[in-house]
């Protein structure tokens, strides 16, 4: 866990008691990422994201504002959005950043990796981009939500939930030509919430547990979640 305090603590989940605390960081701890060799990422309002394993740290230096979401690449490489308006994608190994993509007007508030060289980002600019990893090109950029983009989640099929401040959610299609053409998944096929829930692998999300689904229509799905009810609607990306 990372904390306003500047550290990380490593817990054990069986008896609940604190292990390992982890300090280096001058500023609170706004995300940490699970690296493909066992080592944590973190990312702090001090401009700095640190790999550790144990105590000790790499760190990585490049962005000019607060790290905010990190994502672990397939390739062993790590995304990082700033506040800076940027992503950079770094070298794990050696620490240095391999590609800067540019492109959102607001700060990068989450990320997350599609699969095949493509990356979704999400900005307080309203926008989604889906970049390629390997040459930093913006392939689509995704339009539909009214406010900034507070949550991005790959789900099954090709499926891409995103989430924004307002607790709108909306679903993108990338199951066949990867600009999202066709509707693959049809909603009102779903007798009750729990068949609902296995058709999306929805995950426990949207500030509380998810009580309930409620198809709508062959796509779109209310979702009931604490005292909240959220309406989400499948859309067709266009470039």
């Amino acid at each position: 866990s990372g904390s306003y305090d500047e550290t990380i603590k490593i817990w054990n989940t069986g008896t609940g008691e604190c292990e390992l605390t982890l300090t280096g960081h001058s500023g609170c701890i706004n995300s940490l990422c699970l690296l493909g060799d066992g080592r944590i990422a973190s990312g702090s309002d001090d401009k700095t994201i640190k790999l550790w394993n144990d105590t000790d740290s790499l760190t990585l230096i490049g962005h000019s504002s607060y790290i905010s979401p990190l994502c672990y690449l397939e390739d062993g490489r790590l995304a990082s959005g700033s506040g800076d308006k940027t992503i950079k994608i770094w070298n794990t190994g050696t620490g240095d950043c391999d590609l800067t993509l540019t492109g959102h007007s607001e700060m990068v508030t989450s990320l997350c990796y599609l699969g095949n060289d493509r990356l979704a980002s999400g900005s307080a600019d309203y926008t989604i981009k889906i970049w390629n990893t390997k040459s930093s090109c913006c392939k689509l950029t995704l339009t539909g939500h009214k406010i900034d983009i507070k949550y991005l989640s790959y789900l099954h099929e090709g499926i891409l939930m995103s989430r924004d401040s307002n607790s709108s959610v909306l679903f993108w299609d990338f199951s066949t030509s990867g600009k999202g053409d066709n509707i693959s998944i049809d909603l009102s096929a779903a007798a009750d919430s729990q068949q609902l829930n296995r058709l999306l692998h929805f995950p426990p999300y949207c500030d509380g547990d998810i009580i309930e689904y409620l198809p709508l229509s062959s796509k779109s799905v209310g979702i009931a979640a604490g005292n909240k009810v959220f309406f989400a609607t499948y859309l067709v990306p266009t470039s």
